[in-house]
């Protein structure tokens, strides 16, 4: 959603607004290009930032003290936070740096730390039987 407006904007000749964060898709969608950035910056309010790239997601809740660490490639459903096994330590700190990175690049001010955090706790919900492949939307038909 980040990228409609400027796509749109191209589309239809009209100039992007230097202020616009997002970045027209139209030399993907002439295949002049795979994508248009390399890393995916998110915001929510002062209560959570995220990064992601093609393989990976981090998200950082700093009024919690949090970090959770996905494998997209292998968890697309993101239902294993491997930001606390100590073999995945070095990925943490890698996109913890990128994600300042990026803080700085969109000049977010957000502290990905606090002095004195709230305790929370987080768990997935469980998993869900997932229907078969064009069964969606078929429960209860006889």
């Amino acid at each position: 959603l980040y990228d409609v407006f400027p796509t749109v904007c191209e589309l239809a000749g009209v100039p992007i607004p230097g202020r616009v964060d997002g970045k027209s898709l139209v030399p993907v969608m002439a295949g002049q290009a795979k994508r248009v950035r390399d890393h995916a910056f998110t915001a929510y309010k002062e209560v959570q930032r995220a990064v992601r790239d093609d393989r990976w997601k981090l998200i950082r809740y700093p009024q919690i003290d949090r970090t959770q660490l996905f494998d997209l490639q292998n968890d697309p459903r993101e239902r294993t936070d491997l930001a606390g096994k100590p073999e995945w330590a070095p990925k943490v700190k890698e996109m913890l740096a990128l994600l300042a990175d990026q803080q700085k690049q969109y000049g977010d001010t957000c502290p990905l730390t606090v002095a004195d955090p709230r305790p929370a706790a987080w768990s997935p919900p469980p998993d869900e039987p997932q229907p078969a492949p064009g069964q969606r939307g078929q429960a209860g038909r006889q």
